[in-house]
């Protein structure tokens, strides 16, 4: 959830990465465990073609023997019965020749192939994987034929599958490494067999493998193929095993809402069939979810069903882990002595041995110890957990130590041991980021990581303050802007490969159909077999059409893996203007100035007063009738002011201001600070422009070729409904509709000067009826140099792509029509725009992300192609909103101003005009974009 705290996110990533519900396999050293000193509870004497049933728990096994010629070939179907078993074949009296078990869960068909090397008696060995399994049933038979090329491949790819899942339990990172290659010659050859049963088997392997190294694109697309051939086969336990593992994916990558639909599916699925390991581990992936949710009582509700349903399927280990996921709940919500109480149950649980040997439990332990104050304690658990992690190839887990061993370095002064160690976090964290194609999940787990960039800015400061010549001061803005607008910039990114062919239109499309078509689904909340259905086949073409761009965006990858070159960068900004680009963590802020080519840092002190007073600030500027007096919203403005401004007075001087803010500061318009010496108000004095980042500035000055056609587009004055005057047609018998925006009347009037201020050969207008979605789309592709929008927006700050200008809603005979034109509909625009104009309420905000600023109509322009955008951070009256407009493109269009000397100088205007000289009136509209 995009609007929780990073740390949240990041924290449960490792938890989930390692152990949350991807399925039911276990390491394998438990089974060799369980194997050696497993109980023998039968022996029997079998003979082909007669059916065999029998009952296994936990810590028992069963032999059955035969006699078998050379050169026979021998071949056992095994039916698992809510037990996973494990199946030996060996000569009477010797070793082991055949040893078979696939990553199918205690559900399902486990087969041995054998060619009998030599005449005589053989043994057949089953043992219940699980030591502390629940009693469960399995039933087979064999039979005896003279081998074919069939019988050798499938015994073959048997080996490979086995061997592939024995690699993936013994937990490194080159075992893992291993168990891939012998799961992809496997599927080969059960794909030759034409087997889809052992197919999706593999499949479900493969992925979790990749999901334990942290590469949830592939885990994704392995374990959508499985849902996909389990759904066809009407295999509950398969589909309920990969609804499972596909939520656990959707988590890491911060995708809750999907998440929470799968792991639901899998519920629902598993209460059917009354399995209570799998229940387990799905109320533990609901658990997880609802916990990065702020939701902490219904995470705590969950968690305890799972245990409730660990310990009804005698699940010690699983449990375990549930209890160290109540240990980082308790931990998030300050209660130090329970997390301690629960990871202590939970190395009970596991026994001293694997206790030592679990990374998470040493992570939160030490993350426990240090709330506590015990340093030593806490990074002995650190340094035992980095190397757990680093073995097990977790590059998540890694990170995740790797910052807090870098907090204890700083609190003990060390602080060149301190940058070390966060350099190798957030170089480990650009890395897993880079390796994500999508920008949607991108921008998820940039968000879920700032904690990263925070440490390291911070470090880099302290280093600045001990070391002032040593140019920290540099290296932490470079920090700055590594950390901020990634995902506006790969979608920018995305626009330049689409002009020049890198990457298909076509395949974009398509990937927008699906991802919008999966949102609705997600969005319909109908939790049933036919939507469980729709979701799996569109996650499944959603999947191949990632892939598919993933290698048309291999030349891309290494360019937003790049790092920013902050001295091209500040070449940028001319003598004539200082940029001001700020920083805040959770408790600390930061200011870097550049002017007169020089960088200064500065440190600006606590981040949650200058948070609280941009939001006091905000609610008094953006209500004319605001509950706050004017007397306490002068002395907040002051305050505010002097807190980021004082430090660079001297260099503002007349110039120009380029702000990149952060936090609540994006919804402050500095226009209306007071100048900390003079006490005007900066727009009195400066021009200023606003930018997500400046590495989006160098973007936009290094692709702005624009053709100069001169045409203005205007759509403006939209029909909502048919209570609108304009509409002539019969209204009788038609209620009144809800919540139908209000008729905007003043923008008549603006449309019909913004037309006046161009050649009328240049303008396209349209308005009333004609201001559509369909005209909008049918002329979008023709090369407009302006682009003006007066009309109503909708706003939707939990899902910002749900966020719509909004056009006219019926036709001239009354038939409604769709009339919302979404965020995500606006990226598909191939826009080669010099300005965009957003002359509607509230157009310049939206949903604030950590290290991607705020998600508005802004960003999306940007990345459709814009140059600048002016858009506002209130609701304006639209009379008011007309004379601003009409001043502005006075100034923009008729004394060929630029857009921020346009637009401060309509500032100017609405001001001296005592009936609006309140910042309420003429402040809520802003420039973003090139300055000039």
């Amino acid at each position: 959830m995009l609007s929780l705290s990073f740390r949240l996110i990041v924290l449960f990533l490792l938890t989930n990465a390692a152990f949350g519900g991807a399925g039911e396999v276990l390491e394998s050293d438990q089974f060799r465990d369980s194997i050696h000193s497993a109980n023998l509870i039968s022996e029997d004497t079998i003979v082909p073609e007669k059916l065999y049933r029998a009952s296994l728990t936990g810590g028992e096994k069963s032999i059955y023997r035969l006699e078998a010629q050379k050169d026979v070939c021998l071949r056992f179907i095994f039916e698992q019965k809510g037990i996973d078993i494990m199946i030996g074949v060996r000569r009477e009296g010797g070793e082991i020749i055949k040893m078979t078990d696939r990553p199918s869960g205690s559900h399902g068909r486990e087969t041995v192939t054998l060619v009998v090397p030599e005449t005589g008696v053989y043994v057949v060995e089953i043992t219940a994987w699980l030591a502390d399994a629940i009693v469960g049933n399995y039933e087979f038979s064999y039979t005896e034929s003279t081998p074919e090329k069939a019988d050798l491949l499938r015994s073959d790819a048997e080996d490979l599958t086995s061997n592939a899942e024995l690699l993936r339990g013994e937990g490194s990172l080159e075992s893992k490494e291993k168990a891939l290659l012998e799961f992809e010659k496997a599927r080969e050859k059960w794909k030759t067999l034409g087997d889809d049963y052992e197919i999706a088997v593999v499949d479900y392997g493969t992925g979790f493998t990749n999901y334990q190294l942290s590469r949830h694109y592939e885990a994704a697309r392995s374990y959508t193929s499985a849902l996909e051939i389990h759904m066809r086969r009407g295999d509950d336990f398969g589909k309920a095993v990969n609804f499972s593992a596909l939520g656990a994916v959707k988590f890491s990558i911060s995708s809750p809402k999907l998440s929470v639909f799968l792991y639901r599916q899998a519920i629902e699925i598993y209460k059917k069939l009354e399995n209570f390991r799998g229940l387990g581990i799905a109320f533990h992936g609901l658990g997880s979810n609802q916990m990065i949710s702020e939701e902490y009582a219904q995470a705590v509700e969950s968690l305890h069903e799972s245990l409730r349903y660990r310990a009804a399927s005698n699940d010690s280990r699983g449990a375990a882990r549930t209890r160290t996921t109540l240990a980082h709940l308790y931990l998030l919500t300050g209660k130090t002595d329970l997390s301690a109480a629960e990871l202590d149950s939970a190395e009970k649980m596991l026994g001293p041995a694997r206790a030592e040997s679990d990374a998470e439990i040493k992570y939160f332990r030490g993350k426990t110890e240090f709330a506590k104050g015990n340093i030593s304690t806490a990074a002995a658990n650190f340094n035992r957990a980095l190397f757990l992690q680093k073995n097990a190839g977790n590059r998540h887990g890694e990170a995740l130590v790797l910052i807090e061993l870098s907090r204890i370095s700083g609190a003990e002064s060390e602080l060149d041991l301190a940058v070390d160690q966060i350099e190798k976090a957030v170089e480990i964290v650009d890395r897993l980021r880079s390796s994500t194609f999508d920008f949607r999940e991108r921008v998820n787990f940039t968000a879920s990581v700032q904690q990263f960039y925070d440490q390291y800015l911070v470090l880099l400061m302290q280093r600045h303050k001990r070391e002032p010549d040593g140019r920290f001061d540099y290296r932490a803005f470079e920090v700055s802007e590594n950390a901020r607008a990634r995902g506006l910039l790969d979608q920018m990114e995305r626009k330049t490969f689409i002009q020049d062919g890198t990457i298909s239109s076509t395949i974009l499309e398509k990937e927008h159909e699906l991802f919008s078509r999966l949102n609705l689904l997600i969005l319909s909340k109908t939790e049933n077999a036919e939507t469980a259905a729709a979701v799996t086949d569109t996650l499944s073409k959603l999947v191949g059409v990632e892939l598919e761009l993933s290698r048309a965006y291999k030349s891309a990858e290494r360019a937003f893996a790049k790092k920013v070159e902050q001295k091209k960068l500040l070449q940028m900004i001319d003598k004539n203007s200082v940029m001001l680009e700020f920083w805040l963590t959770n408790s600390e802020a930061f200011l870097f100035a550049f002017a007169d080519s020089r960088l200064h840092a500065f440190d600006l002190g606590n981040a949650e007063e200058i948070n609280q007073l941009a939001k006091k600030i905000y609610r008094c500027y953006s209500q004319i009738n605001s509950p706050l007096n004017q007397a306490v919203c002068k002395t907040d403005s002051e305050r505010l002011s002097k807190i980021l401004l004082s430090p660079v007075r001297s260099e503002l001087k007349q110039k120009r201001i380029i702000a990149v803010k952060h936090g609540a500061l994006n919804y402050i318009p500095l226009s209306a600070l007071p100048d900390p010496q003079t006490g005007r108000f900066l727009a009195q004095d400066h021009e200023i422009v606003s930018l997500p980042s400046l590495a989006v500035l160098g973007h936009l000055v290094l692709h702005n070729d624009r053709s100069g056609t001169g045409k203005i587009g205007i759509f403006a004055d939209p029909v909502y409904s048919t209570e609108d005057g304009r509409f002539r047609g019969k209204r009788a018998g038609k209620p009144k509709v809800a919540n139908v925006p209000r008729r905007l009347f003043a923008t008549a009037f603006e449309s019909a000067f913004v037309a006046s201020s161009f050649p009328a050969e240049n303008v396209v207008k349209r308005t009333g009826f004609e201001a559509s979605r369909a005209n909008l789309f049918s002329i979008a592709e023709e090369t407009f140099s302006i682009l003006h929008f007066a009309a109503h927006v909708s706003l939707d700050d939990k899902d910002p792509e749900l966020s719509a200008i909004l056009l006219s809603g019926i036709d001239k005979t009354g038939a409604p029509r769709n009339n919302s034109v979404y965020l995500n509909e606006i990226l598909r625009l191939n826009l080669k725009t010099d300005l965009v104009v957003l002359s509607s309420c509230e157009s310049g905000i939206g949903k604030t992300v950590r290290g991607e600023g705020m998600i508005s109509f802004a960003n999306t322009f940007f990345a459709a192609g814009a140059d600048r955008l002016v858009t506002s951070l209130w609701k304006v009256d639209d009379k008011v909103t007309a004379e601003f407009m009409k001043r502005f493109y006075r100034g923009y269009a008729k004394e060929d101003l630029s857009a921020a000397s346009a637009l401060r100088q309509a500032q100017l205007e609405i001001m001296a005009d005592p009936r609006w000289n309140s910042p309420y009136y003429w402040s809520a509209f802003t420039l973003q974009g090139l300055p000039d």
